[in-house]
């Protein structure tokens, strides 16, 4: 685990932040949470944030490049037993919150859209990347959203984007933070109370290549088809041969010619 330097909530804007432990150099924040979870009992709301993460982790396990100035962080937050079923669109709550977060900082809104399943585009290029997993144990549930943020640097030889392209003085971390601990807030009041319904609206408004053709890639093969929308349940719904067809797990690219 990562040297923690301090961990108390504090009053922002008439409401109460989420408590935070930040760490000056970690492996990866998300096992920062998962630690706290399995060791020390605890389900949070509590954000593990890091100056320096070295081994952060991605989809499919694959590897999170961090830079300094870039946004590292895993909110840890406890699940009630009825929401272990819809626990994997907390992935969706959360890319809405980046993209607002970045309209926050001052970026218009045009330019952010979400990518299915878990990332998060600036005017086509990824600017964040979300990761959730499901923690269960007999003392409790609770879920880790594992979300990077490229605010100052892009990794190299990848399409990817930052805030400075588009703000003479972007967010630092701890702002950025603070932008995003606001959103989730509201957000996540706001499913328990409308349900995935008002989440699934949102994240489909700001969906990249929606209604256009992309290419679906599995484990062993590859579709190509029209981006029709998300379910109830989160599942990609692919237009081929005039059917319609839901992905549950994959890997999509955008601009794909159909047919």
């Amino acid at each position: 685990m990562g040297r923690a330097c301090g961990c108390v909530p504090v009053l922002r804007q008439g409401r109460v932040s989420t408590p935070v432990r930040h760490a000056i150099e970690t492996a990866s924040t998300s096992l920062d949470a998962k630690s706290a979870f399995e060791e020390d009992g605890e389900t949070g709301p509590l954000w593990f944030t890091a100056a320096r993460q070295s081994a952060g982790v991605g989809r499919r396990g694959r590897t999170w490049r961090h830079h300094p100035g870039n946004f590292a962080g895993s909110l840890l937050l406890p699940i009630e037993e009825e929401q272990l079923r819809t626990a994997p669109l907390f992935a969706f709550i959360a890319a809405i919150c980046v993209a607002e977060a970045i309209d926050q900082a001052g970026v218009p809104a045009s330019k952010t859209q979400v990518k299915w399943p878990n990332d998060v585009l600036l005017d086509g290029q990824k600017i964040a990347g979300i990761l959730c997993e499901l923690l269960t144990s007999p003392k409790g549930r609770a879920i880790v959203i594992g979300i990077g943020v490229n605010l100052l640097v892009a990794p190299e030889g990848e399409n990817a984007a930052t805030l400075t392209g588009y703000l003479e003085t972007p967010p630092m971390p701890a702002e950025f933070r603070e932008m995003l601990d606001e959103r989730v807030q509201v957000w996540e009041k706001r499913a328990r109370e409308e349900g995935f319904a008002s989440v699934r609206q949102a994240w489909l408004e700001r969906a990249a290549g929606l209604g256009a053709p992309i290419i679906v890639r599995q484990h062993d093969s590859t579709t190509n088809g029209l981006f029709e929308g998300i379910d109830e349940d989160g599942s990609l719904l692919l237009g081929t041969d005039g059917t319609t067809v839901r992905i549950t797990a994959a890997d999509i690219f955008l601009g794909a010619k159909h047919g």
